[in-house]
């Protein structure tokens, strides 16, 4: 509360002070906003209640959709408080997952991120710092899919795109593949195999291995096409929602 409003309490004789809290128990109803019902219901707290009650309908019924009725239903469960019956509504027409695609709709890494999270949870899955990518083969096509894609994007992250390389690639590269990410799957594949004969040919191997021309064209075009991935990934989730948490 304001300092004016303090003010214009004080100003407000017994009568209207005590409507003014008969209606605020009422109903979940501000204090600016009640003192202008009561004047537009010459003080009479049950109207000006109704009259709460049926704005805070028509809100609902305009930004859900809903027929008033329905509207009036989630209203009244929710005590009238506009943002909890807009919850209940959401959580009652979309997944889990559903429901973080749109509110992170926005921001791609943090919708996935946290559908992954979701997923292992769901599933039980167990990590020791990183997953262990064998245990996701008894998962469907699309969340194994999923799920060793987006824990090989983590570990690049964290561990940088040499090192990527050991982790799991061949499931990695028939991931890719299996969603028709060819061209990011022979970078990789050209990258590991240049890796791989700089170890063999030199004895500090991995030292320089970014100042090496064919490695690095090849780390330039994953990181050309790593958005690609993204939306791929976005795409698996949307193509298949209801594999995904609930």
């Amino acid at each position: 509360m304001t300092a004016s409003d303090n003010e214009a309490d004080r100003a407000m004789d017994s009568t209207q002070l005590q409507a003014l809290q008969q209606l605020r128990q009422a109903v979940p109803v501000g204090v600016r906003h009640a003192r202008t019902l009561l004047q537009h219901c010459a003080g009479d707290v049950a109207l000006a209640a109704e009259r709460f009650r049926a704005e805070t309908v028509q809100h609902l019924v305009a930004q859900s959709g809903l027929p008033a009725a329905q509207a009036e239903a989630y209203l009244r469960a929710a005590g009238y408080e506009l943002p909890r019956a807009l919850v209940a509504l959401e959580e009652a027409r979309f997944s889990l997952t559903q429901r973080m695609l749109r509110t992170h709709h926005r921001d791609p890494d943090r919708a996935l991120g946290l559908i992954a999270g979701a997923v292992e949870t769901v599933h039980g899955l167990k990590r020791e710092y990183w997953l262990c990518l064998d245990q996701l083969q008894a998962l469907p096509a699309p969340l194994r899919s999923f799920m060793t894609l987006h824990e090989w994007l983590s570990y690049e992250e964290w561990e940088g795109f040499d090192c990527a390389l050991y982790f799991h690639l061949p499931l990695v590269l028939a991931e890719l593949r299996r969603l028709q990410l060819d061209e990011l799957a022979a970078a990789m594949e050209q990258a590991d195999l240049r890796q791989r004969q700089r170890r063999e040919q030199q004895s500090d191997p991995v030292s320089n291995i970014s100042q090496d021309p064919l490695f690095a064209a090849c780390e330039q075009t994953y990181q050309r096409l790593r958005s690609s991935l993204d939306a791929a990934l976005l795409a698996l989730v949307e193509g298949h929602i209801e594999l995904f948490p609930q």
